[in-house]
């Protein structure tokens, strides 16, 4: 970690702790020793990535009791405008994205509505979805929508089925995954679909739709 001030989340069990093959091999991808319980092996290595991009860092070890969990994450000066939904239309820099109807796709509720209600203030109209089944069904019933942004492990099936269906219904519709999953971890069988990491800012989310929506406006000019 480089010298700074950081906030420490520690988490710390009664149990028996880590083993010295867990300490060296806890944070590589699928990795785990509850396979036959269903672990995909991914969430330390996940939590791992997060910290980083964020500044920070996770660290395990075995402590007084038991496994011991150590999250950093950079320090910073709260500052917090809450701002009005016509506000944010006029302040922000994507007009072009009046014309952008985006199925989004995420299972994580709070998560889902904070974005959904993000991209309808900066004048996109949405459609909020929690899985691969009622985002089939809005494709069917919809024909206006024109984007698909969807996280990549969702509770019944993966975001790749969904851009599947949006190649098969030869529609001009863009795609691309948000999801915390490293881009070698995401297997998209068509390989068109690009991602956008979790953690993001809003500014990098609006960029994205701000620049595929471009480039689908050249497609349909030519």
């Amino acid at each position: 970690l480089k010298q700074s001030d950081y906030v420490c989340l520690s988490f710390e069990d009664t149990g028996p702790g880590f083993s010295s093959i867990d300490l060296e091999q806890a944070f590589a991808p699928f990795y785990t020793r509850n396979r036959h319980t269903g672990g995909s092996g991914l969430g330390l290595s996940m939590v791992k990535g997060f910290t980083q991009q964020a500044g920070g860092d996770t660290f395990i070890s075995n402590g007084e009791y038991g496994a011991k969990v150590e999250i950093f994450l950079p320090a910073a000066e709260l500052k917090r405008t809450l701002l009005k939904s016509d506000e944010l239309k006029q302040q922000n820099n994507y007009s072009g994205l009046k014309d952008v109807y985006v199925l989004l796709v995420e299972d994580n509720d709070e998560f889902g509505k904070m974005l959904s209600n993000l991209l309808k203030a900066y004048c996109a109209d949405v459609v909020y979805v929690q899985t691969v089944s009622a985002a089939r069904k809005a494709l069917y019933s919809n024909k206006h929508i024109n984007f698909v942004v969807s996280d990549f492990l969702l509770p019944d099936g993966e975001g790749s089925e969904i851009v599947r269906l949006t190649r098969i219904l030869d529609r001009d519709i863009s795609s691309f995954y948000i999801s915390g999953y490293l881009d070698k971890q995401i297997e998209d069988p068509l390989e068109k679909a690009t991602v956008l990491r979790k953690p993001f800012t809003l500014d990098e989310l609006m960029s994205k739709l701000d620049e595929m929506h471009n480039v689908s406006d050249v497609h349909e000019s030519s």
